[in-house]
Order: structure tokens, then C-alpha cells, then sequence
């Protein structure tokens, strides 16, 4: 038998699952577009990106960094910018849902 942490623990983790998911749902997609009437090919500043998502510039060069979210570079150097194209995005943000509904 599951003691009551472990049940409440559970219980916050289904409920968490469940907020992201809606939060995606509702809030995310809506604003990325449709792909089947947009462009996919379409990019997102880092910035833009960081305010979607609503995480700090540091979160999203880790993510860069580990090569969860791909980025197209414009220029050479390490100071060229970055740009994120929606369905790359779309694509992490479906990825990262699936993977926390398991």
C-alpha cells in the first residue's frame, strides 16, 4: 500500500501533467498558428521565443545548447543571432507534453 506522500506526490505530478497540457493547448499553439495554412519555415527570434515560453534567455540557449531545440544562425561568430523556426518549436513543445504525460 502507498503511503500518503507517495499518493499526494502522484496526485500534484497528474495535476501538473494536466496544466501544462491545457496550457499548451490554449495558450501556446493558438499563438504559433496552424501549420497547414502558415509557413513552417517561419522564424522566432530568441527573444519572442523566451516570452512564448515565458523563460529567461538562459533557458533557451541551454536548450540550444543541448540540442533540444534547433536554431538556424544568422552570420558567423558567436554573436550572430539565433532564430528558432516555429515548427522546430512546435515540434519541442509537443515532445517535451508527450514526454511529461508519461
Amino acid at each position: 500500500m502507498k503511503s500518503i506522500d507517495e499518493m499526494m506526490s502522484a496526485i500534484i505530478a497528474e495535476r501538473l501533467r494536466y496544466e501544462l497540457k491545457g496550457f499548451l493547448d490554449n495558450e501556446i499553439i493558438p499563438i504559433l498558428g496552424d501549420y497547414s495554412r502558415g509557413d513552417p519555415l517561419e522564424t522566432l527570434s530568441t527573444d519572442t521565443v523566451c516570452s512564448l515560453l515565458n523563460v529567461s534567455k538562459p533557458t533557451i540557449r541551454r536548450l540550444i545548447q543541448a540540442k533540444e531545440l534547433p536554431v538556424i544562425r544568422l552570420g558567423k561568430g558567436k554573436r550572430a543571432p539565433l532564430r528558432i523556426r516555429r515548427i522546430d518549436l512546435q515540434n519541442y513543445l509537443t515532445k517535451k507534453s508527450n514526454s511529461n504525460e508519461k
